[in-house]
């Protein structure tokens, strides 16, 4: 079946994954630059505010809040531009994370609160600028464990270019695969100028 397309408001598009807003331990296990998890959290909103505008789309695909859920969703909250999320595997609206539908629905209200249209888990299909773009929290393969995970979550390969997440610091760009994660883009969003060149470039 053909994933769902969405229609994005217009602006200047960016995207961006896997910020784990609180998480102290993503600091030892992807090797990131920072003290604390609230230092880390502090400057990824910085870093994000400094090039995405109140009036851009930001696209976020998955494993956004992974410290305290009250405290975490304040740094998502503070970021700027009209804001879509794919979940992640990690996120308390993930299907694959396991988690009930009356959970699902509960940390929904409180994405959408933070300013967050969620997207479809199984992912979906967008336009930027012309060029069709599927998105999806994970590569169309590869992991950053010994095995892929996830497979039923997976993004059927429909021959799109692909904005996603999830395997941190494994790769940045792989075939049509772009990895987004702020891990390998250091901790700023990817801009639409870089995701055009990199589709068109295919």
């Amino acid at each position: 079946m053909p994933l769902p397309h969405i229609l994005l408001p217009a602006g200047r598009v960016w995207a961006g994954s896997d910020h784990h807003f609180l998480h102290a331990r993503i600091i030892e296990l992807s090797n990131r630059p920072f003290a604390t998890a609230e230092e880390m959290s502090e400057e990824i909103v910085r870093r994000h505010n400094a090039v995405v505008g109140v009036n851009d789309v930001f696209i976020q695909t998955g494993d956004l809040c992974l410290g305290p859920f009250d405290q975490s969703i304040e740094y998502a909250a503070r970021l700027n531009g009209i804001k879509f999320m794919v979940p992640g595997n990690h996120d308390r609206t993930s299907e694959a994370g396991r988690n009930k539908p009356a959970y699902i629905e509960k940390f929904r209200r409180r994405y959408e609160d933070a300013g967050f249209t969620l997207l479809p888990e199984l992912g979906c299909t967008i336009d930027i600028d012309g060029v069709r773009f599927a998105v999806s929290h994970y590569p169309y393969d590869g992991d950053h464990t010994e095995q892929d995970r996830h497979t039923f979550f997976r993004p059927a390969d429909e021959g799109h270019p692909l904005i996603h997440g999830h395997i941190h610091g494994q790769r940045r760009i792989s075939g049509r695969m772009f990895n987004v994660g702020v891990d390998v883009n250091d901790f700023t969003p990817v801009s639409q100028e870089e995701l055009l060149a990199f589709a068109r470039a295919l």
